[in-house]
């Protein structure tokens, strides 16, 4: 199977990447304390959720709803599209950095203790339980009814089959108990994306029957294409492999719904030294694109360097004293500003990453082309 790699348009460019193996403290402790008030917060709608059905134990805390999952792959391949031994051959590749920065973990799909007919799937890196079945299918694994694509408008509109709609179920205590179930953001149903698996999910806990060619519709409007949304499609057939595509909002999408509380956006600080530090997710980034300069990334234009060149770019590179590599797919992602509406700009907080390309960024993912 030839491999190919993953690269998202914010001209094969690329950040490089710092994952600590332990967080330095003072960033520790903000996340000790994002975390208490994650599990207050969740604690509070598993509450409003579950007043009529208290025999029905909610998830327990606490939660990181800002954190990461690792992408699930765990082969190497190289630019031939040939398997490769990753610690010898390809290092740098995502392949090579199994469980980083959190190991992949959902839990179902569960059957309610209440409503039998319903089955849910909980994640409990983020605290989000999502619904285990597309809209229009029912039972453990998915089996019965069939997906029902809607448009914008419809889904936005609690329409019957929206994940609104849910809501007002079994008496108006809500699909399993939950009564905020609600459209994904995209980074909420990318973080489910698995990029080894065929479809792209974690099937052991997702039924693979709920996966189809269609693309799936997240709540995040495309800022730069008025009308637009985008949406994540787990394919895998060729031309059509898994992707993040601006849809256009009259177009019928399936849907996934989740509960529980939004992932936060990107919270930046400029490390003063070339790097720019994410609260939420632990990562220190290089502030500029490679062959910018360190501080400001002015003076020099970006480098476009192919796939092996890039890995071997970061494995060496030398800034703040640290060891570096190629982001993979999930962490360049996290960098990205879905709110910008400038539309010949890149889709990126600028201020803590000064002119930026406008461009295709290398990750260390690879996927599958057949």
């Amino acid at each position: 199977m030839y491999k190919y790699f993953l690269f998202i348009f914010i001209s094969p460019l690329f950040f490089c990447i710092k994952a600590p193996t332990k967080l330095d403290p003072p960033y520790v402790i903000l996340q000790y304390l994002q975390n208490i008030n994650s599990t207050a917060d969740q604690g509070n709608n598993n509450n409003n959720n579950n007043n009529n059905n208290s025999q029905c134990p909610a998830p327990a805390g606490p939660f990181n709803p800002g954190a990461l999952f690792d992408t699930g792959q765990t082969l190497c391949w190289d630019g031939g599209g040939f398997a490769q031994d990753c610690t010898l051959v390809l290092p740098g590749s995502d392949g090579s950095f199994n469980n980083i920065p959190n190991a992949r973990n959902f839990v179902g799909p569960t059957q309610h203790c209440k409503f039998t007919s319903d089955y849910t799937i909980f994640d409990p890196l983020h605290g989000l339980t999502w619904k285990a079945c597309a809209q229009g299918q029912t039972g453990s694994g998915c089996a019965g009814g069939v997906a029902v694509p809607m448009n914008w408008a419809d889904a936005n509109g609690g329409l019957p089959g929206s994940c609104a709609e849910l809501n007002t179920l079994n008496g108006g205590e809500g699909y399993a108990g939950r009564t905020n179930w609600r459209i994904p953001t995209v980074r909420e149903l990318a973080s489910i994306v698995h990029y080894t698996n065929n479809p792209h999910i974690d099937n052991a806990f997702f039924p693979s029957k709920t996966f189809t060619g269609t693309s799936y519709m997240t709540s995040t409007v495309d800022s730069k294409v008025a009308g637009n949304n985008w949406a994540i499609n787990f394919a895998i057939t060729p031309p059509i492999n898994v992707r993040i595509p601006s849809i256009t909002q009259v177009t019928p999408l399936g849907l996934r719904c989740v509960s529980g509380n939004a992932m936060p956006a990107p919270s930046f600080v400029d490390q003063l030294d070339g790097t720019i530090r994410d609260l939420n997710t632990g990562l220190l980034w290089s502030q500029c694109t490679e062959g910018q300069g360190v501080v400001g990334c002015g003076f020099t234009l970006p480098t476009n360097m192919d796939w092996n060149t890039a890995r071997g770019n970061c494995n060496g590179k030398v800034l703040a004293g640290r060891v570096w590599r190629l982001p993979n797919i999930n962490e360049l992602l996290s960098i990205v500003d879905y709110s910008n509406a400038v539309l010949m700009l890149p889709a990126i907080d600028s201020t803590f990453f000064p002119l930026t390309a406008n461009g295709l960024y290398w990750t260390s993912t690879t996927y599958d082309s057949n």
